[in-house]
């Protein structure tokens, strides 16, 4: 055997020997647990490339209603509406938008079949003036009033030149009264509003002097003079109202709102006019003459509002027909006679007619408490004045007698209060 052989039967010897000792303690290891050794770092070519996206599909979301009449494990029939007709709410506060870098995404809304937007109700959490939640509220407001004044002279027109009283001369302060506004929404379209309210009692006083009043014996007799004279002047005038109506959304859109008003309502307009504590009569002389106007009927009408996130500004206009109740009671002693104390009491039925128009503003201090401020004006038709209804033209009777005439007065109202949304 040569030496090359040698060397190379060594080498094969040697690498059978580490097998052998080797591959056992290899096997022991994986039978172990043991980690296995680190694998070979991988290029970056190697890494295969992620699958392509699929294609645009056309999305659509659901429409939302009020979450409020979901019961949860029961199956519910919805509608769907397309993307663009999604709203993105705006935070109403003075920050940045909810959309803005770095914020939260903003939920997704349609309108529902109501045209109120999903779950931003109730106002003023979106600016959306369709958008308005089942549930109460409660208006309380005070407010002044001015009363047309008083009209009419005392008697029968005397001759020219002949210093007359007037019932008049003194103006009525301003009355200061209060109402109470109730309303339910049972949806976002529909609204039931109940009002109550007293607008205060205006009242007038003075004294006239060296006057003189005409009468007659019999209607279209000869005028006569009384005697000159002095009295007390005092006037009075007030107002009662209740109505229930019906608000119906008739239009939505931006920052517009429409709607329709029907409901019922109830006036009584009441006037007082008195001449006590005379000189230049008969001692004990006195007239007073209360006439009150009692309207009940229905009323039609319509109001429009804009709405800007915590701001609500609306006008409304109600037309009222129905029927008018006359009630002019009169009194008074030794007035055109030396008689003793006559009552007369004149009770007629007329055709009641009126306008009211009214503009207010809204702005919401928190979710559920707001400032609200409002003017009304009244205009009411077949109204009896006292200063008008007392007939002087019968003193053949012993007595001043109840009149009937009527006309139209004009009723300026402001108010201001708190509104509350249960």
């Amino acid at each position: 055997m040569n030496h090359c052989t040698t060397v190379g039967a060594m080498r094969l010897f040697a690498v059978l020997l580490a097998a052998a000792v080797f591959a056992p303690a290899a096997l022991a290891e994986d039978k172990l647990g043991f980690p296995p050794a680190p694998a070979p770092p991988v290029a970056l070519e190697d890494v295969p490339a992620p699958p392509a996206a699929p294609p645009a599909r056309d999305v659509s979301v659901l429409e939302l209603g009020d979450a409020r009449g979901v019961t949860p494990g029961f199956s519910y029939k919805v509608d769907r509406a397309p993307v663009r007709d999604q709203i993105v709410l705006e935070d109403v506060t003075n920050a940045a938008p909810v959309n803005a870098p770095g914020s939260a995404p903003p939920p997704i809304l349609t309108r529902n079949a109501s045209g109120c937007c999903g779950t931003c109700c109730p106002q003023p959490c979106c600016p959306d003036p369709c958008c308005r939640p089942r549930g109460w509220d409660v208006t309380a407001e005070a407010g002044f009033t001015w009363f047309p004044e008083h009209t009419g002279i005392m008697g029968l027109t005397p001759p020219a030149g002949t210093a007359t009283f007037n019932w008049g001369e003194s103006a009525l302060d301003t009355a200061i009264g209060g109402r109470l506004t109730i309303g339910y929404r049972w949806n976002a379209r529909d609204r039931l509003e109940g009002r109550g309210g007293y607008s205060g009692k205006a009242t007038a006083a003075g004294r006239q002097l060296r006057r003189q009043f005409g009468f007659s014996a019999t209607p279209g007799a000869a005028t006569m003079l009384s005697p000159p004279a002095s009295t007390d002047i005092s006037t009075e005038s007030s107002l009662w109202n209740g109505e229930v109506n019906w608000w119906r959304q008739l239009q939505c859109r931006n920052s517009w709102r429409f709607e329709g008003i029907a409901g019922v309502r109830y006036l009584q307009y009441r006037e007082i006019v008195q001449a006590s504590n005379w000189t230049g009569l008969a001692a004990g002389s006195f007239l007073s003459n209360t006439a009150k106007n009692t309207f009940i009927g229905a009323q039609l009408g319509g109001s429009a509002a804009w709405v800007r996130r915590k701001f609500e500004a609306g006008v409304s206009v109600k037309g009222l027909l129905g029927h008018m109740q006359n009630d002019v009671r009169e009194r008074d002693t030794a007035i055109v006679t030396g008689g003793a104390t006559t009552d007369s009491q004149r009770e007629t039925s007329n055709f009641g007619y009126g306008v009211e128009a009214e503009a207010s503003i809204l702005f919401r201090l928190t979710r559920r408490i707001g400032l609200t401020a409002a003017y009304t004006m009244l205009w009411l038709g077949n109204v009896s004045r006292a200063g008008e209804t007392l007939d002087f033209s019968q003193a053949m009777t012993g007595s001043v007698q109840a009149g009937t005439n009527t006309e139209s007065v004009l009723i300026h109202s402001v108010w201001a209060g708190v509104r509350v949304d249960i």
